[in-house]
């Protein structure tokens, strides 16, 4: 049993907290939107790729 808790959002779309051990075949995904001028957002781009490159993220 781990010490902390760790919580997760059920299929059901609900949040749950447990103490057991956390299944590591998780498949999150974050969606985030700004909208900024063309001038801001072709920097943004640049930096987002940067990201993905990085952290090794994909585009679903």
């Amino acid at each position: 049993m781990n010490e902390q808790p760790w919580f997760g959002i059920g299929r059901n779309g609900q949040a749950f907290f447990r103490w057991d051990e956390p299944n590591l075949d998780r498949n999150d995904r974050l969606f985030f939107v700004i909208l900024v001028e063309s001038a801001i957002a072709d920097a943004l781009a640049s930096r987002a790729i940067a990201w993905q490159r990085e952290l090794g993220l994909v585009e679903s």
